[in-house]
């Protein structure tokens, strides 16, 4: 992986995307941090916050210029509503991916990479 790679995680302030980002910055990624209410969450990890909620597509690929790759790990809440709201994040998403020409996929992360202890 070469050094100075870039990632938008969408949903940076939840668990999955917030370990996730922290585990890419781990690995030298720089990383741009998405959340619907724009927390300051991030700033303490010195990530770029963006806010922006991923059912606005407009807002999705603008905030995904210039990314090596996407994270996309937000869901509805209470993970109600998948026909209306999880399918047309995902493909927010993917329509980013596309725009920003996104075509690097993180490395595998492992929950060591994490720091999630194993069982």
């Amino acid at each position: 992986m070469k050094s100075g790679s870039s990632a938008l995680v969408l949903g940076a302030t939840g668990g999955i995307g917030g370990e996730t980002a922290l585990a890419l910055s781990r690995r030298c990624w720089k990383i741009r941090a998405l959340s619907r209410a724009g927390r300051n969450a991030v700033d303490s990890q010195g990530w770029d916050g963006v806010k922006a909620d991923a059912l606005d597509r407009d807002s999705i690929v603008a905030a995904a210029e210039g990314v090596d790759a996407i994270v996309h790990a937000v869901n509805s809440p209470g993970y109600k509503i998948w026909a209306t709201l999880v399918v047309p994040m995902i493909e927010n998403s993917i329509a980013a991916a596309k725009a920003s020409r996104a075509r690097r996929s993180p490395p595998p992360l492992p929950a060591s990479a994490s720091g999630a202890k194993k069982s």
